[in-house]
């Protein structure tokens, strides 16, 4: 979702008071069973904010839990001039950091992944050496552990009481700390039809405060093993059965508990 809101003081300016770029429909039904993300810059280099969960519900339908995002509304990009070459050259730059002997690193969480020009770069990052885990709750048609092409690519799908609804993209870009590395935020799975034949935003988280936000959502996915699926070089799924753990969704829901209003 894209939506933008001018205020009677701005409109002849040709700028918007408030723009959000959001991974879903924001609605009364949909606040309560999605986990999404949003950033809301209402100036330049002002703040939006980030949905780590869904609404805990009180008098208000619309009573949620956000932890507040730092944009630059220039740096985003859309979809379909420009948003698959905006997700294909931080692959690149992974490729050539592993080659270099740098820091490299993909984690993408997201809805589906079927786009096939980004599954080959995903494959040919793979086969340098970089180590890749899509977080993909739907169809993934990446195949993991093929030899000479998905070998570093760990698939995950995270089942369990909401729909895994955001997507959050992270590449290390040469650091060994992942809040350092680079962060985007956008409303398109990396599939052909949004990436080609809709509207769809991306754009870069750049404080270091809200990267690590994000880092936290992704890094919780990567540690649950009791929501999480892992996809198999067979095409099958298997659930992780590892030590007990509140699982993806309780630990969202208590990190937002624990946000103040």
């Amino acid at each position: 979702m894209f939506t933008t809101k001018d205020t009677e003081e701005n409109k002849f300016k040709g700028r918007p008071e408030h723009t959000e770029v959001a991974e879903s429909t924001e609605g009364p039904s949909t606040e309560f069973y999605f986990f999404s993300a949003s950033s809301a810059p209402l100036r330049e280099n002002s703040y939006g904010r980030l949905l780590v969960g869904p609404a805990l519900r009180g008098d208000s339908p619309f009573n949620c839990r956000k932890l507040f995002l730092s944009q630059r509304r220039r740096e985003r990009r859309a979809a379909p001039p420009t948003m698959r070459l905006r997700l294909l050259a931080p692959i690149e730059r992974e490729i050539a950091n592993r080659r270099a002997g740098l820091p490299a690193r993909i984690v993408a969480k997201m809805n589906q992944l079927k786009d096939p020009e980004l599954i080959e770069a995903l494959c040919a990052a793979s086969a340098a050496g970089v180590p890749i885990d899509p977080i993909v709750r739907g169809f993934c048609c990446l195949r993991p552990g093929v030899e000479g092409q998905s070998e570093n690519v760990r698939v995950r799908s995270i089942v369990g009481r909401f729909l895994e609804h955001s997507r959050i993209f992270h590449f290390a870009a040469g650091c060994e700390d992942p809040v350092r590395g680079d962060f985007f935020i956008a409303s398109a799975d990396w599939m052909y039809r949004n990436l080609s034949t809709r509207v769809e935003v991306v754009t870069p988280i750049l404080a270091a405060e809200e990267k690590d936000k994000l880092w936290t959502v992704l890094d919780i996915c990567l540690r649950d093993s009791r929501q999480a699926w892992v996809l198999g070089s067979d095409g099958k799924y298997s659930q992780l059965s590892g030590p007990e753990s509140a699982g993806t969704h309780e630990a969202l829901m208590e990190l937002a508990r624990r946000r103040p209003e």
